[in-house]
């Protein structure tokens, strides 16, 4: 038969260890970095100068009939691109915009959810999203 004295020091022990064990863990845990939550909206393209290029080239074969070679716009036929980024667009349902990366992805994505007033809905090109944020990145050199 066990010393209960011998028992006591054992269950001690015992518990001792699981605490500081606990201890560890929780410790552990509170020196990790916290993981950083992604937005809900859409990020700001970053400009690069291989992406502008890129850009340049899909502007020139996409979007240059219409918004002209340099953005400058057709009065009545495509509004300007060249200096959109940053300003307040007036759009025909009375409502107005202010054109940042998300105004110019959806109007290349889905053209005829937010028409510039004074001009007709742009045609939907079938842009994917890598062409459209390259594009952006260009719009964005446009200034």
């Amino acid at each position: 038969m066990l010393n209960p004295s011998k028992k006591t020091y054992s269950s001690r022990l015992s518990v001792l260890l699981a605490g500081l064990g606990l201890v560890s863990v929780i410790v552990m845990g509170c020196t990790q970095k916290p993981v950083k939550k992604q937005a809900a909206t859409l990020a700001p393209v970053v400009a690069s100068t291989v992406s502008a290029e890129k850009g340049k080239k899909l502007y020139g074969n996409m979007c240059s009939e219409c918004h002209g070679r340099n953005g400058q716009g057709v009065p009545g036929d495509a509004p300007p691109l060249r200096g959109l980024v940053g300003s307040r667009v007036k759009l025909t349902d009375g409502t107005t915009v202010m054109a940042d990366d998300a105004y110019i992805l959806q109007s290349i994505r889905k053209p005829g959810a937010k028409v510039v007033n004074g001009y007709s809905a742009m045609p939907d090109l079938g842009v994917g999203d890598a062409d459209a944020r390259t594009l952006i990145s260009y719009i964005n050199s446009l200034k």
